[in-house]
């Protein structure tokens, strides 16, 4: 079900169960293991074990249902590590799907995305520019987000600050206006067009 186009986005719910794990661990709450064990529950399998073999399984995927999964997943590592028991796959599908992710599919503004969709194959970037339907903005929330937590694990690597820099800037903060009123807010655009002549 979970390799389904948009099998009722799970969002985060892995990670939530993985975090709420540590918590209980913390609190010496004895059922701890039923957090860690529901996180894994929302394991997407062929896509993880394909990530987890460094085997691109990205192309055609609805991106902001997915990066949230890999955001789980690196969750799920750190609570594994909480446990004494580091089950390294995890953050292995985390790394691997980043790299790729950057390197494949995202644009210079760091977004990735044509509609809600990673293209049909990597480095087609400039064949799928839509004018105004690349670079979802909340994809590229949640890709900061996964940059700021494997960089936890890094800090040395620039790698991961530099693909943050970028697209906060250039993304994250273009997507705002600045026109603030008291009827309106700084409110974000939910994809940032980057077609030549377009705005946002």
């Amino acid at each position: 079900m979970w390799g389904m186009y948009i099998a009722g986005e799970l969002g985060g719910f892995n990670e939530s169960m993985a975090q709420l794990y540590i918590y209980a661990k913390a609190g010496n709450d004895p059922d701890a293991d039923i957090y860690l064990k529901g996180a894994k529950l929302f394991d997407n399998t062929k896509f993880f074990d394909n990530l987890e073999k460094n085997t691109d399984d990205i192309k055609g995927r609805h991106a902001n249902q997915h990066i949230p999964q890999i955001i789980g997943a690196l969750k799920i590592y750190e609570a594994s590590v909480e446990k004494g028991s580091a089950e390294k796959k995890y953050f292995d599908i985390a790394e691997n799907f980043w790299q790729m992710t950057v390197s494949r599919y995202g644009y210079s503004i760091g977004g990735v995305g044509v509609g809600e969709a990673f293209p049909e194959a990597p480095y087609t970037q400039a064949a799928n520019i839509m004018l105004d339907r690349n670079c979802e903005t909340c994809a590229a929330y949640n890709m900061l987000k996964l940059t700021k937590m494997l960089n936890n694990y890094d800090p040395e690597d620039a790698e991961y600050m530099d693909y943050y820099e970028r697209t906060l800037y250039n993304q994250i903060l273009a997507s705002q206006t600045p026109n603030v009123t008291d009827n309106m807010h700084n409110g974000t655009t939910y994809m940032l067009p980057i077609g030549p002549g377009v705005r946002r």
